[in-house]
C-alpha cells in the first residue's frame, strides 16, 4: 500500500548546514563597485533614455524567467522629503496608490492583477524607504495588452491617484496595524532602538519610513496631496523594464504610455542628505524582557562603493575571519555563541560594517576580550598563505558559476540591480566576457598583505558606534569598564601560526575515491516527467533528470522514508539532537573543522535534516564539487562518528537556548496552540529546559543510525545541469558501493485526534501594543488509496485556504481596517487515516480580537452558504496556471515533483504536463463551495489569543 505523505517544498530550508561560516555571494548578484579599469557601460542589452517630460527609462530584452516582464516605477521621494505635519505621508501615499486612481477605480488595480495569475504581495508590491518610493511588478509577456495595462498603472501612479476621503480613512487604520505588525514585536522594538543610532545628527534620524501614527491617523487629505504635487515629477522618476519580450516592443510602450505623464510647470532641486561620521566612540544599551542572550553590536560608516580590489580584500577579510569565529564557536570551550563580521546598508549613500558577538551567559568580558583578540591577530598578520589560498579557490569557483550563467541571470536580479543604480549612482559589472576577466585577475592576484592592509584600515580602530542588547535584569559590566576593554584591551600577542594552526593536505580532502564500481542492475526512464531511474546492484535507487534552467548547477536531494515519528515519543529530545551531534563530531575520520574547511572551499551547500517522516540530505552542487557532495553523504551514511567533544557542545548549545525560553510571548502563544492541537504530545514539546534534560547522548547517536546508515531505504535525485555519464560513474563509485541490508522499517506516522469540539484559549504575555489571533479547523479523513483523488484533495483544501485569503484580506483588512496582513494554509496529511488541518492567523488591535474573529467566522459561513465569487475563482485558476508554468523552469521544484510523483507516488505523474487541466476542471466554485462544507466546521474550532499583559 502507498503511504501518502504531506511534503513541505521545498523541504530542503529545515536542514542543518555545514556553511554556516562564511556570507555568500549570491550567484546573480551585480556587484556594485568601482574601478578605474571595469566601469558600467551601456551595453547594447541595455538602452536607456529621457522622455520629453524628464521622465528617464532602462529597457533590456532579457529571456529568463521565460514569459516574464519586471516592471518598476521609481519614484526618488521619501520619508525625508516629509515636512514635520507629514510623517509618514510618503509611506501612506504609496498605500494609497493601490487604492483608485483616474483610470482604475479602488481595488481595481489589485483585482486586476489577481485577475492575469499575478499574487498582490509576491508579484505585485511597493515599498518605501527615506530617498525613494518604488512600485515593482512581474507580469505575463505573452499578451501585449497586459503590458499596456500594466504600464498605464505605473502611468497612474506617476500622476492620477485619486486620494478618495473613504479610502484614505480606510488606510489610516491599515498603516496602524502595518505599525503594529512591525514594530511591536522584539525584533521590531530593536530595530526601532538602533537604526535611530546609525542615523545620528541626520535627517533620516527624524525620518522613520512609517512615520509618527498620531499624524497618520489625522493628517488631511490635502497636506498628502501636497507631498504628491510636489515629488512625484517624471523627472524624479525612472521606468525600468526588462524581460522576455523584444525590446523594441517595450521600448515604444514605455514610451507611448509615459509620455502622457505631464511635465513639471516649476522645477525643484532634489535634495541630498547625509549621515555625519561619529566624533567619539558611544555605547547605547537596550535591555528588554525578551532578549535571552547580550549581543555587541559594533558598527562603524563605510563607503558604499568600493574599487572591485578593495571589494575582493573585504571578502577575503570576511570569509577568512569568520571561519575563524565559526571554529572557535564549536570549540568545546568557546566563550561565545556567536561572533561574525558583515556589512548593513541604511540610506543610498551610508553603508556599515559591523562586528557582532553574542557572548555565553556570564562570560560577557571574556567573549568580547577573545574577539578582540582574533581581530587583533588579523590586523596584525592577516591570513595565513592556506587560507587566502582556499578563499581564492572559492571566489574562483564563484566566479566561474557566475560566468557560465550569464545568459541565465534573471530579470529580477537586472532589474533590482538597476534600481540600485538608479537611486544611489552606484555603478553596475555587467555580466560579460571582459569583466569575468578582470575581476578573475583582481581575485587571483590578491595577497596577504592587501587583505590586512584593508582590514586594517576599516577596523583598525574597532568601531566607533556600540550597541548592546541585554536582559532586562541583567548584570552588566559599567559602561566605563566596557568602553575601557573596547578601546584598551590588548592579548596576549601571538603569532599566527600559533593561533591558526597550518592546514595539510588532509584539511582539502574529504575520502579517497572507492576502487569499487557498482553495477547498474536496471534502468528506467519515465517520460512523463522526462527523468531516468538507475538502480544499483545494492538496491539504491538514483533519479536523474537533466534541465538547462541554470548552466552547471545540480540540486540533489537524498530521501530516506522514517523520521522522529518512527521513535517513542520520549525520545524526540534525542532525535533533535541527533543531527547536531553527527555534524559537530565529523564523519569519515575527519573533524567538522576539517570538513567546513572544504566546504567552504568548495563554495558547497550541504545540510542534513529530519521532520517527522524524513531523513534526508540536502545539498546543491556543480561539476567542480559534486564529487565532495557525494563523499560527504557516503561518509555520513557509511562512517559517521560520535565524541563525547561535540556531545557536550551541543547540550551546551541547547541549553542556552533553553535558559531563555518563556521569554518571548510568542513562544508560549505557540506552545500553548500546540497543547491544543496535539494534548501536550511529547513530539510537539517546546525546547525549554525540560526538553534538553530528555537529551541522551546514547540515544542520539543511535537514532541517527537508525535513520541515516540504513543506505538502501534512500533514494537519490538529481536534477540541473550535468553530464549524465560523468554522474552516473561518479554515483557508482560513492552511492552503489553502500553496504545494503534490505531490511528497513515502514514509515510511521502519529495521529493525534483533533479536538472534537471548539477550545479556545487567551494567552496575555508581553507589553506589545498588538494582539495575535489563531484560527484551526482540523478533522480526520478516510483512508484514500487512489493517488489522484488524494492529489485532488491536496490541492483543492490548498485553493481553499487562497480563497480564504483573497477573501478575509478584502473583509478584515480593507472593509474593517482591523489587520495589515493574514495568513492561511490549507493542508493534507498522514497515513492509512489522514488528517486536514485549515489556520487563519493574523495580529491587530488587542481589543479588536473577538471582534475580527467574529467577521471570520461570519465570512466563513457565507461561503458555505453558497456565497462563493466567481472573481476569485478566476484569480485561483490563473495564479495557479502562472505559478506552475514558472515552477517549470525550477530546479527544487522538479526535485519535489519527483519525489512526489516518482519515488513515493503520491501524486499523479501527469500533473505537470497538464496544471491547465488541473486548472479548469478542479478549481471550480463548486468544489471550493464543497471544501468549505466538508473542512470548515465553526463548531469545531481551536481558537488562541495572544494579548499583552497590560491592556
Amino acid at each position: 500500500m502507498k503511504k501518502f505523505i504531506k511534503f513541505s517544498a521545498p523541504f530542503f530550508i529545515l536542514c542543518m548546514f555545514f556553511q554556516v561560516a562564511c556570507t555568500t555571494t549570491s550567484n546573480e548578484s551585480h556587484r556594485t563597485l568601482q574601478d578605474t579599469q571595469i566601469q558600467f557601460e551601456q551595453e547594447a542589452p541595455f538602452r536607456q533614455g529621457t522622455l520629453d517630460n524628464g521622465m528617464s527609462y532602462v529597457i533590456r530584452e532579457n529571456g529568463e524567467p521565460k514569459n516574464r516582464i519586471q516592471l518598476r516605477l521609481v519614484v526618488k521621494a521619501g520619508s525625508c522629503m516629509e515636512d514635520d505635519d507629514q510623517k509618514g505621508v510618503a509611506h501612506f501615499v504609496e498605500h494609497l496608490c493601490f487604492n483608485g486612481t483616474e483610470h482604475f477605480k479602488k481595488s481595481a488595480i489589485v483585482d486586476y492583477f489577481e485577475s492575469i495569475g499575478m499574487k498582490y504581495g509576491p508579484e505585485i508590491n511597493a515599498y518605501t524607504d527615506y530617498e525613494q518610493t518604488v512600485y515593482m511588478m512581474e507580469i505575463p509577456a505573452d499578451n501585449p495588452e497586459i503590458l499596456r495595462t500594466s504600464l498605464m498603472i505605473l502611468r497612474d501612479w506617476a500622476c492620477a491617484v485619486s486620494f478618495e476621503e473613504e479610502a484614505i480613512d480606510k488606510e489610516r487604520g491599515i498603516i496602524t496595524e502595518e505599525w503594529r505588525y512591525r514594530t511591536q514585536t522584539l525584533g521590531g522594538r530593536m530595530d526601532t532602538f538602533e537604526t535611530p543610532i546609525y542615523l545620528r545628527g541626520s535627517r533620516f534620524e527624524e525620518r522613520p519610513v512609517l512615520g509618527d501614527m498620531n499624524i497618520i491617523k489625522k493628517v488631511s487629505r490635502k497636506r498628502i496631496i501636497d507631498f504628491y504635487k510636489k515629488w512625484y515629477r517624471p523627472e524624479f522618476m525612472s521606468v525600468i523594464a526588462i524581460g522576455d519580450i523584444n525590446a523594441n516592443v517595450l521600448e515604444d510602450a514605455v514610451k507611448d504610455i509615459m509620455k502622457t505623464v505631464p511635465a513639471s510647470k516649476d522645477k525643484i532641486k532634489l535634495p541630498e542628505y547625509t549621515v555625519p561620521l561619529p566624533q567619539k566612540k558611544t555605547i547605547d544599551i537596550m535591555r528588554d524582557r525578551e532578549i535571552t542572550i547580550d549581543e555587541i553590536y559594533i558598527v562603524m560608516r563605510k563607503s558604499n562603493n568600493l574599487r572591485v580590489e578593495d571589494y575582493y580584500a573585504w571578502v577575503y577579510f570576511r570569509d577568512i575571519f569568520n571561519l575563524r569565529c565559526f571554529e572557535k564557536t564549536k570549540a568545546l570551550n568557546s566563550e561565545w555563541i556567536n561572533a561574525k563580521i558583515g556589512t548593513r546598508t541604511e540610506t543610498n549613500q551610508t553603508s556599515f560594517y559591523f562586528m557582532q558577538i553574542n557572548p555565553k551567559k556570564g562570560r560577557f568580558t571574556e567573549g568580547f576580550k577573545t574577539f578582540l583578540e582574533e581581530l587583533d591577530l588579523f590586523l596584525k598578520s592577516g591570513p595565513t598563505e592556506s587560507e587566502l589560498a582556499r578563499e581564492k579557490e572559492s571566489l574562483n569557483l564563484l566566479l566561474s558559476q557566475n560566468y557560465k550563467n550569464m545568459e541565465n541571470y534573471s530579470s529580477k536580479s537586472f532589474t533590482n540591480n538597476m534600481v540600485n543604480h538608479t537611486v544611489s549612482g552606484s555603478s553596475i559589472l555587467s555580466p560579460n566576457d571582459e569583466n569575468f576577466k578582470a575581476e578573475l585577475d583582481v581575485v587571483n592576484k590578491m595577497t596577504v598583505e592587501k587583505v590586512r592592509d584593508f582590514a586594517l584600515k576599516y577596523f583598525g580602530d574597532r568601531g566607533t558606534t556600540m550597541l548592546l542588547f541585554t536582559p532586562e535584569n541583567n548584570k552588566l559590566p559599567s559602561e566605563s569598564e566596557i568602553m575601557d576593554v573596547w578601546k584598551n584591551y590588548k592579548g596576549q600577542s601571538k603569532s599566527t601560526q600559533e593561533a591558526v594552526p597550518a592546514s595539510s593536505a588532509e584539511d582539502y580532502t574529504l575520502m579517497p575515491k572507492p576502487q569499487k564500481k557498482a553495477k547498474i542492475k536496471e534502468t528506467k526512464k519515465i517520460k512523463e516527467v522526462g527523468a531516468t531511474q538507475y538502480t544499483f546492484e545494492n538496491g539504491i535507487k538514483c533519479i536523474f533528470k537533466k534541465t538547462d534552467f541554470k548552466n552547471d548547477f545540480i540540486v540533489l536531494y537524498a530521501v530516506s522514508m522514517g523520521g522522529y515519528f518512527q521513535h517513542d515519543g520520549q525520545e524526540k529530545a534525542s532525535a533533535s539532537a541527533s543531527r547536531e551531534y553527527a555534524v559537530f563530531s565529523g564523519a569519515g575520520g575527519k573533524t567538522n573543522a576539517q570538513i567546513t574547511k572544504v566546504v567552504q572551499g568548495k563554495r558547497m551547500q550541504f545540510g542534513i535534516g529530519m521532520d517527522r517522516t524524513m531523513a534526508y540530505f540536502d545539498a546543491t552542487s556543480n561539476s567542480e564539487n559534486i564529487e565532495q557532495t557525494l563523499q560527504l553523504i557516503n561518509m555520513n551514511i557509511r562512517a559517521p562518528q560520535f565524541t563525547d567533544d561535540a556531545w557536550k557542545q551541543v547540550m551546551d548549545d541547547f541549553k542556552q537556548s533553553a535558559a531563555g525560553y518563556g521569554s518571548k510571548a510568542s513562544q508560549i502563544y505557540e506552545e500553548k496552540i500546540n497543547d491544543l492541537l496535539y494534548g501536550k504530545s511529547p513530539y510537539y514539546a517546546p525546547i525549554n529546559n525540560e526538553f534538553v534534560s530528555k537529551m541522551n547522548q546514547k540515544n542520539a547517536e543511535r537514532i541517527y543510525r537508525e535513520r541515516f546508515a540504513d543506505a538502501d531505504a534512500f533514494c537519490f535525485i538529481f536534477v540541473g545541469d550535468f553530464d549524465e555519464k560523468k554522474l552516473l560513474d561518479l554515483c557508482a563509485h560513492y552511492i552503489g558501493t553502500l553496504e545494503t541490508d534490505g531490511k528497513h522499517d515502514e514509515p510511521n506516522w502519529v495521529h493525534i485526534p483533533f479536538p472534537a469540539k471548539s477550545q479556545t484559549i487567551t494567552v496575555s504575555k508581553g507589553d506589545e501594543k498588538m494582539g495575535n489571533i489563531y484560527m484551526c479547523f482540523g478533522g480526520e479523513l478516510a483512508e484514500e488509496k487512489d493517488s489522484e483523488k488524494n492529489f485532488m484533495e491536496s490541492l483543492i483544501i490548498k485553493q481553499l485556504a487562497a480563497y480564504l485569503n483573497i477573501r478575509l484580506r478584502d473583509v478584515i483588512r480593507e472593509e474593517k481596517s482591523g489587520t495589515y496582513t493574514v495568513n492561511t494554509t490549507g493542508n493534507i496529511s498522514g497515513w492509512p487515516e489522514r488528517e486536514y488541518k485549515v489556520d487563519i492567523s493574523f495580529t491587530c488591535e488587542p481589543k479588536r480580537l473577538e471582534e475580527l474573529r467574529q467577521e471570520v467566522i461570519k465570512t466563513i459561513n457565507e461561503m458555505k452558504a453558497g456565497k462563493i465569487s466567481e472573481d476569485i475563482i478566476t484569480k485561483l485558476r490563473e495564479s495557479f496556471i502562472r505559478e506552475t508554468e514558472s515552477s517549470l523552469r525550477d530546479n527544487y521544484w522538479w526535485a519535489n515533483r519527483l519525489l512526489t510523483e516518482v519515488w513515493s507516488e503520491t501524486e499523479p505523474s501527469w500533473f505537470t504536463k497538464n496544471y491547465n487541466k488541473i486548472a479548469r476542471e478542479w478549481i471550480t466554485s463548486e468544489n471550493i463551495l464543497e471544501a468549505a462544507k466538508k473542512y470548515l466546521d465553526t463548531n469545531r474550532i481551536v481558537t488562541a489569543y495572544l494579548k499583552p499583559e497590560h491592556n
